[in-house]
């Protein structure tokens, strides 16, 4: 009896001791459960440059009417967009950022800076941040070789930083057809915050390639895409040469204008009437006279000699008036 009552309370001892060793493993599992019940797994976002986006946050219980309790953080918790419902001014971006009455951040305009991780947090209670991972897909295209043949075209997928590339995601280049691009001229690696594709092509003007990104755990379904419509310029030699032209083409011009100008003036100096004296030249002012003395009973002879011997005097006044000269034989 007393070997029985012995087994039964060693029994009961090993059951209680049970039970306190598995009262952390629930208390673990539950909380597990709470926190995948409230806050769910992390949002993802995926954005071109210039769209809108909204960054939700679904810790605010209906019960709280304000945002003074709410956080945001931008990759690191020494980061912050928003303190206590107001975004920061000391941000270049300020201006882009703001919350809603659901104290969701909204980002206006959005560019590849914008790209990351950000967390939404009420007060100290980390186990229900949200987070949403916000990546934006890009297009940017190289200047073409010198001999403007081929033009290489990078497509980036920047996302949350310190992890290297896309995870179960890739991008796809496809044509104008829809066309999934392969080969040689296809080039794709990871980098940290995301992945890399750079497409060489033949450049062509208006020509459109788009790139996508991909998710291949679900049947490559597209989950993004950008579009880029090649704009052929011709090279840096081709556009000096062609001013250089154009400047030499001028100069020829001006210099036959200014010759022709030249020549024009000269013919017109040689074929012209000379000057003339002035209007208010003295000398037009003047009146001849010429007053002759003939002796009537000299001979013919005489006469002619004495008209001969005629000597002539000039008078002429000091001012503009009229002068007379008078011949005195």
């Amino acid at each position: 009896m007393l070997i029985s009552q012995a087994r039964m309370s060693s029994t009961t001892k090993i059951s209680m001791l049970d039970k306190w060793r598995m009262a952390p493993l629930w208390l673990i599992l539950m909380f597990v459960l709470q926190f995948e019940g409230i806050s769910g797994d992390t949002v993802k976002l995926y954005h071109t440059p210039g769209h809108d986006a909204v960054l939700p946050c679904h810790i605010l219980s209906s019960a709280t009417s304000t945002c003074s309790t709410i956080t945001w953080f931008y990759n690191s918790a020494a980061t912050k967009v928003v303190a206590d419902g107001i975004v920061k001014n000391d941000l270049v971006r300020a201006a882009r950022l703001r919350l809603d009455k659901g104290c969701n951040l909204f980002i206006d305009s959005i560019t590849a800076e914008d790209a990351g991780l950000y967390v939404c947090r009420k007060g100290r209670a980390t186990m229900l941040d949200t987070n949403v991972v916000l990546s934006v897909l890009t297009i940017s295209p190289s200047p073409p070789d010198r001999s403007g043949a081929e033009v290489a075209l990078k497509c980036s997928l920047l996302g949350r930083t310190g992890h290297r590339g896309c995870g179960d995601k890739r991008l796809l280049w496809v044509d104008e057809a829809g066309t999934v691009l392969s080969g040689d001229g296809v080039r794709s690696e990871d980098t940290v915050g995301g992945c890399v594709s750079i497409l060489t092509v033949n450049s062509g003007h208006g020509r459109r390639y788009t790139c996508r990104l991909v998710d291949e755990s679900n049947g490559n379904n597209v989950q993004i895409q950008a579009d880029h419509t090649l704009v052929v310029t011709d090279p840096p030699y081709v556009a000096i040469g062609a001013a250089v032209g154009v400047a030499v083409f001028l100069l020829v011009v001006t210099a036959a204008a200014g010759l022709i100008k030249c020549r024009k003036r000269t013919k017109e100096t040689d074929g012209g009437e000379r000057p003339t004296k002035p209007h208010d030249d003295p000398e037009d002012n003047l009146t001849y006279i010429t007053v002759s003395h003939v002796n009537q009973g000299a001979s013919a002879v005489k006469l002619v000699k004495e008209v001969e011997n005629v000597t002539y005097s000039t008078i002429k006044t000091p001012v503009t008036t009229d002068a007379w000269y008078v011949s005195i034989p």
